[in-house]
């Protein structure tokens, strides 16, 4: 790529924002204040430190292995590593897709709710989700322009709560008394579901000026941006909505009840119904980013003849797009929906569940290849497991049918690995 054509240091940290920024943190909102009242706030700003060395890391590989992913970070050790790396992450992939995708529903009955009166959440989600696969077929990629329009969606919420929380800020009481630390565990995959991706935003490391230099700051500055953004906006959200926490419902309550902190009553609903579009925009470009770029993860299991019908899997249609990874992935998404009904805490699990699993057997691989010593690896490896372990704390406590959702696709993948070895010895 020429220089020309290169992004500067502020343009990768902008893009890798809106690669790292998804819809968890409007979905966390309700959720977090119930477990463990401000102090959940804090959650981001803790888990986002610990990630430090886990970043360094996975930095360090994707600058190894540009044109890779999990596959390729483990595969050099074991091709059986590097196909479970992939193999996890492709389907926890879909499970935060698929919760994206029933937000994105719920956002779009809230904003029309005469129209589709007669559609419940869950049909309008698989709508959504085989529109999308549709889309998807025939490689329709998201410009940069749209990028731009989602980044703004994801933007002004945030921002319009911070505004309200910093105007109104003398009027609220750091209360302490709401806190159930038993909860905090909890709080970690669902933080780690919102802070995950990063890993997203190092891929596009060689296309920055100056790489070398300006790559790592770009990834540390966007992530510690999104941190400090994330920590913000939840302890002003958490200090509005507390009061009247047990009222609220879900995600979808957070943003009408804090409008009414605005004291002319027409332009409070006007505002709500603006701030509720734009997080539908944003939650749909995230669905729609997320199942156009993970069906790639299972292309590359079956280029090494990891999966069934591997040729098949391989075979791109016109548009150069491997319609049966599509198929497969729409088929997925379909299957968690109706499964968990659209519930946030199990599909937030299981995708935090995989992305830590993932990021370990990276991490090992990455010791592995290691030819000296050295702190940062390690450390990240503490970190992964201290995910992995609140995981299933948080999936025992709260949710086990995420860990079996999470242990029947592992199994399936276990096995169809074998099989396949076997088959192509």
């Amino acid at each position: 790529m020429s220089k020309h054509h290169k992004l500067t240091l502020t343009a990768a940290i902008f893009t890798n924002i809106n690669i790292m920024a998804g819809a968890g943190i409007f979905i966390n909102t309700v959720l977090l204040t119930k477990l463990t009242g401000i102090i959940g706030s804090f959650a981001y700003l803790m888990i986002g430190l610990f990630m430090l060395p886990l970043i360094t890391s996975i930095a360090y590989l994707v600058k190894q292995h540009p044109t890779g992913g999990f596959y390729a970070f483990a595969q050099p050790i074991s091709p059986f590593l590097g196909f479970l790396s992939c193999w996890i992450y492709f389907f926890s992939k879909l499970a935060s897709t698929s919760l994206v995708l029933y937000v994105s529903a719920v956002f779009l009955k809230q904003l029309f709710p005469n129209g589709l009166s007669l559609i419940t959440t869950l049909p309008l989600s698989l709508c959504i989700l085989t529109l999308f696969t549709y889309l998807n077929l025939f490689n329709i990629h998201i410009g940069s322009v749209i990028q731009k329009v989602f980044f703004s969606a994801k933007s002004i919420p945030v921002l319009f709560v911070i505004s309200i929380g910093l105007m109104h800020c003398s009027t609220f009481s750091l209360s302490f008394n709401s806190i159930n630390f038993s909860s905090v565990s909890t709080t970690i995959p669902l933080v780690l579901y919102c802070l995950a991706g990063f890993e997203a935003a190092c891929a596009i490391s060689r296309n920055i000026e100056n790489p070398q230099e300006n790559a790592p700051k770009a990834i540390f500055y966007s992530f510690f941006i999104l941190v400090a953004a994330y920590t913000i906006f939840q302890l002003f959200t958490s200090m509005m909505i507390l009061p009247n926490i047990n009222h609220l419902d879900s995600y979808q309550d957070a943003f009408p009840y804090i409008t009414q902190f605005i004291p002319v009553p027409w332009l409070s609903e006007k505002i709500s119904s603006f701030l509720s579009l734009c997080i539908l925009t944003s939650t749909l470009g995230g669905a729609y980013g997320m199942l156009f770029s993970n069906q790639w993860n299972l292309y590359t299991l079956a280029e090494h003849n990891h999966t069934f019908a591997s040729r098949q899997i391989t075979t791109l249609n016109n548009h150069e797009i491997p319609t049966l990874a599509v198929l497969i992935e729409a088929f997925v998404c379909g299957l968690y929906l109706l499964i968990t009904q659209g519930n946030q805490i199990p599909l937030q699990q299981t995708a935090s569940l995989g992305a830590a699993i993932a990021y370990t057997i990276s991490i090992i691989a990455l010791l592995l290849q290691t030819s000296r010593l050295h702190k940062t690896p390690w450390l990240a490896l503490v970190t992964c497991s201290g995910f992995i372990v609140s995981c299933i704390i948080s999936t025992l406590t709260h949710s086990i049918s995420s860990l079996t959702l999470f242990i029947i696709m592992l199994t399936i993948g276990i096995v169809m690995f074998h099989l396949n070895k076997k088959q192509n010895p």
